[in-house]
């Protein structure tokens, strides 16, 4: 028995992650969901790679989408990262010993802009030995 070979399609990876985290608690889940789709697909799918079409549709019968949806189009594969704006202040606590292994809290300040594929920043850490920014 002769199989039609079958075509790669790239993915619309962020919408496809998107609507896998709203029905799905892993990639796990929805791989097994998917019949015979396996966790590495899914990632790959997920990061806006190539996989087979019929996978594809497995994947967007069990998100209840067309699978046109999932399919990335030129203009899609070529804007991502471009359009981001992302703005932010944390604060991270976490434990580090000094020299003689005693443990102490160090806090981390950071502040970034982040403007399509450029990032500017700064973090500020404080710990016993004083301030330290990077």
């Amino acid at each position: 028995m002769a199989y039609a070979k079958s075509e790669s399609v790239r993915v619309n990876g962020d919408d496809l992650r998107f609507l896998r985290k709203r029905k799905f608690p892993s990639a796990e889940a929805f791989a097994a969901a998917c019949e015979s789709v396996s966790v590495p697909t899914i990632y790959r799918a997920e990061r806006g790679g190539p996989i087979l079409k019929p996978y594809l549709g497995r994947m967007a019968r069990k998100l209840e989408v067309k699978t046109e949806r999932l399919i990335a189009t030129e203009e899609s594969a070529n804007r991502i990262g471009s359009d981001l704006v992302l703005t932010g202040d944390w604060l991270g606590l976490y434990v580090a010993t000094d020299r003689y292994g005693q443990p102490y809290v160090v806090r981390e300040d950071v502040t970034f802009v982040q403007d399509g594929t450029r990032v500017e920043g700064h973090s500020e850490f404080e710990t016993r030995e004083g301030k330290m920014r990077d």
